[in-house]
């Protein structure tokens, strides 16, 4: 049983099946918190130099060129694929 909500997993199930649609809906719906989640955990000596967005922006491009619809990130845990990819 997932603890995700049933849009989340329609998208990821229309994500596997390689909608781009669908995996561009998944990024943006984990956008916000994970952008919140890199300012917090970004050292301050960065945080005047390197803004949050743009390293979750990285971290989406770097997760969609490595996207192998069959893989496990898919399958596994929203929250640890997507903080994974932002870390």
């Amino acid at each position: 049983m997932s603890d995700e909500p049933p849009e989340t997993e329609a998208s990821l199930a229309r994500a596997a099946a390689g909608d781009g649609a669908a995996w561009g809906a998944l990024l943006t719906a984990h956008q916000q918190r994970l952008t919140r989640m890199v300012a917090f955990r970004m050292d301050p000596r960065l945080r005047g130099r390197v803004d949050a967005a743009d390293v979750v922006q990285d971290a989406f491009v770097e997760a969609s060129q490595h996207r192998d619809p069959s893989s496990a990130p898919l399958r596994r845990s929203r929250r640890l694929f997507f903080g994974s990819a932002a870390s």
